[in-house]
């Protein structure tokens, strides 16, 4: 089968509704378990009505022919395309609304795709209030991975409570929903280490111009001076008068004010 079909099926489960001149549900209820085990999910222990809906979604997609599919060959387009299949079974499960035991909550969060960047609020809920750091993690990479192949290379800052690149230029996070203060986000991207590294490198135009302006720009990559060039999602973060004073400490200590 196609990479295309199936990737653009995944963006749509409702979508297909395929006729056939046998009985696909009968033969379907007659391997059950069968195609379960070569879908790698029979572990998930998956309600017997979702694992039923996920199969026959997956073999509508697989087997095209108007005729009873052959299990070999199905099996065998099954093996080609078990990555992205997976995607699908995982949206799937996400959008059935069932409980996600540990075991699914690892197959959603290892499988997910592109749909990382839609349910990545609700997942990272679970994993947290589970205690699953690790899953956690690989859900930060698989977000910048797909934030960059979907929409494009400039990624939003990253949000100091729940560590994805996530913070809108409203300074919002839309993974975890908090809203840091100007002081923590200056704080959380080392913004004392910033006027250090201007004043040892003795570019104080720069250190005078952030005073003047009173405010500095945070992007995915950390503290910009205003004279940067901005980029979509960087926010812009007026300085506490604690911040002014360290600038202003540091030029009068060179006599620069």
């Amino acid at each position: 089968m196609r990479k295309e079909s199936i990737e653009n099926s995944s963006k749509s489960i409702s979508k297909i509704s395929k006729r056939k001149s046998f009985d696909i549900d009968s033969w379907i209820d007659e391997r059950l378990n069968d195609l379960a085990v070569k879908l790698e999910i029979e572990y998930l222990n998956l309600d017997k009505s979702l694992l039923k809906d996920i199969i026959k979604r997956i073999v509508e997609l697989l087997w095209e022919e108007d005729k009873r599919p052959d299990m070999d060959r199905l099996s065998n387009r099954i093996k080609r395309n078990i990555e992205r299949l997976r995607t699908i079974i995982a949206q799937m499960i996400i959008e059935s609304g069932v409980s996600l035991s540990n075991e699914m909550l690892e197959y959603v969060t290892t499988s997910a795709g592109p749909w990382i960047l839609s349910y990545a609020s609700s997942l990272y809920k679970i994993a947290k209030d589970r205690g699953r750091e690790d899953l956690i993690n690989i859900m930060r990479g698989a977000w910048v991975k797909w934030w960059i192949q979907t929409r494009g290379t400039e990624i939003p800052p990253e949000c100091p409570r729940c560590k994805f690149n996530s913070l809108m230029s409203d300074g919002t996070c839309i993974v975890c929903g908090y809203t840091p203060s100007a002081s923590e986000l200056l704080k959380y991207n080392n913004f004392d280490l910033y006027v250090d590294n201007l004043i040892k490198k003795g570019d104080l135009n720069r250190a005078k111009l952030i005073l003047e302006k009173g405010y500095v720009i945070i992007s995915s990559t950390g503290i910009k001076s205003p004279d940067e060039e901005r980029y979509k999602f960087d926010i812009e973060v007026h300085l506490p008068t604690t911040y002014k004073e360290k600038i202003l400490s540091h030029l009068k200590e060179l006599g620069k004010t």
